[in-house]
């Protein structure tokens, strides 16, 4: 079930107005792809809703969906129900937190993006305004130069993933691991997996455990921060001792390995 509070949120933060010039600055070259595919299907009376990144960067979902669903006219109510068919997920989000730090979270009922933390949320969403979403994101991931405000959050479909990128800022007794649990819509996640960021598909390693960027399991990406966490959150795990984590992550990291070693044999079978 997707609320309407959440609804509104996502509509607050980028108002459903067609902008050619701020598409491309945001897609850059796909942009192209997108008004096209939208003027040639006669469905350029939605293009309003690509000002969204989670319908955005679904484009080629929404035009399908749009084929068939016969929405309203109404962007709001069209937006609603877009959402709704997308649904929701249950995702993770670790952080090396301070007990002060997690109790920051609590009072402000949000997890707050880095860039969050760092300015006010008109200046955070003007940035990525200047900047676009998908330069913001690939900055984030091919660690090029430095922004002032990074307003991108991660989340892993696989806990230990989440506990993994964490422990290293982890720093026993004080700044601890909070594993948290945490249920989201998924139109409010950028539709990218980490090789539509950084354009290298395959594996890699990360404090000794492989990765796969074409699986969208590995990270999803949101904007601004990730609010009502009293609503969202299901469960929250505190580690608080690298023993406990290495124990945690001990079977992940064979299996892991294991869908790589299979992986790397069908690609070699099928060559």
């Amino acid at each position: 079930m997707i609320n309407d509070f959440e609804v509104r949120w996502m509509m607050k933060q980028r108002a459903l107005v067609h902008d050619t010039d701020q598409l491309r600055i945001d897609y850059g070259e796909e942009a192209r792809d997108m008004l096209y595919a939208f003027h040639e299907r006669k469905r350029d009376s939605f293009l309003p809703l690509l000002a969204w990144p989670g319908i955005a960067t679904r484009w080629q979902v929404f035009l399908s969906w749009l084929d068939y669903a016969q929405p309203p006219n109404d962007l709001s109510s069209v937006f609603w129900e877009f959402a709704r068919y997308l649904g929701r997920l249950t995702s993770y989000r670790a952080l090396a937190l301070t007990a002060d730090e997690y109790a920051v979270i609590l009072s402000k009922d949000s997890i707050f993006s880095s860039g969050h933390l760092k300015t006010d949320a008109t200046t955070l969403a003007n940035f990525v305004h200047k900047e676009g979403i998908r330069k913001i994101l690939h900055r984030r991931m091919c660690n090029i130069g430095a922004f002032p405000y990074d307003p991108s959050l991660s989340l892993h479909d696989h806990p230990e993933t989440a506990v993994c990128i964490a422990e290293g800022y982890m720093k026993v007794p004080n700044r601890l691991i909070y594993l948290i649990e945490i249920d989201v819509p998924v139109i409010e996640v950028i539709g990218w997996r980490m090789c539509d960021v950084d354009g290298w598909e395959g594996w890699f390693k990360h404090r000794g455990i492989w990765f796969d960027t074409t699986n969208p399991r590995t990270e999803r990406f949101m904007l601004f921060e990730i609010p009502w966490f009293s609503l969202r959150c299901k469960c929250v795990r505190i580690f608080r001792e690298h023993e406990e984590v290495e124990d945690y992550l001990r079977l992940f990291a064979e299996e892991q390995a294991r869908r790589r070693e299979e992986s790397l044999f069908h690609k070699t079978e099928g060559t």
